[in-house]
């Protein structure tokens, strides 16, 4: 069995590491505005609707308090 030194192994596949991970671009962007008030009721309201869509539909079935389910196979 070779032999090897933990931390040249170690420094040797950080610096690998960040080369890789400099040269992803970064997927997520950080919101960096506030959003205004007006936008935000909007958005909470089209959550709800679309909520209350899917349980309608029987995509998402309420268990209990806090608890659902979640039929992936109705979901379209």
């Amino acid at each position: 069995m070779r032999k090897v030194n933990f931390y040249e192994y170690i420094n040797k596949t950080k610096s690998e590491k960040e080369l890789i991970y400099k040269n992803i671009p970064n997927e997520k962007t950080i919101r960096k505005r506030l959003r205004d008030s007006s936008e935000e009721e909007i958005l909470l309201k089209l959550d709800k609707m679309r909520f209350e869509r899917l349980i309608k539909e029987g995509v998402i079935e309420i268990i209990g308090p806090r608890r659902y389910k979640i039929n992936v196979e109705r979901y379209k």
